[in-house]
């Protein structure tokens, strides 16, 4: 027969290692979620910083960007447009700033760029008849 004091002894045990555990499972998630963060932004600053060299490397330069496979194992999409560079993930976004001028597609007409995950792009630094300098970002094999 069990004695009182070792049940009691065995529920605190028991409440005190559930409550251990529960903020173990906490911190996990929170590791998690600033993982992502952190992957979020160096895609941002990577896509960004490809811009500006690009940009600065005058007219007719250009280099490939390659784009990740996923972000801990989530989809995602990069956004660019005049005011900068988003990574969407959905729930969670992350925002980086360029300075390089203009930024369109293949046709030269489009404000909005996507870019996806596993997949290569060029961008290209030209100007036009007036002078006027911006960057091309096409897919690429």
């Amino acid at each position: 027969m069990m004695s009182g004091e070792f049940l009691l002894a065995s529920m605190v045990f028991l409440i005190i290692l559930s409550g251990i555990i529960g903020i173990a499972e906490e911190r996990s998630k929170s590791v998690y979620s600033i993982q992502e963060s952190v992957e979020a932004r160096i895609i941002a600053e990577k896509v960004a910083q490809s811009l500006e060299d690009a940009y600065s490397g005058g007219n007719g330069h250009e280099l490939i960007v390659e784009m990740s496979p996923s972000i801990n194992g989530r989809d995602y999409r990069v956004k660019i447009n005049s005011s900068g560079v988003l990574v969407d993930m959905g729930s969670r976004n992350c925002f980086s700033t360029y300075l390089a001028a203009r930024v369109t597609g293949p046709k030269h007409t489009e404000k909005n760029i996507v870019l996806y995950p596993s997949k290569r792009y060029r961008i290209t630094h030209q100007r036009d008849e007036d002078g006027n300098h911006f960057l091309v970002i096409q897919e690429t094999i």
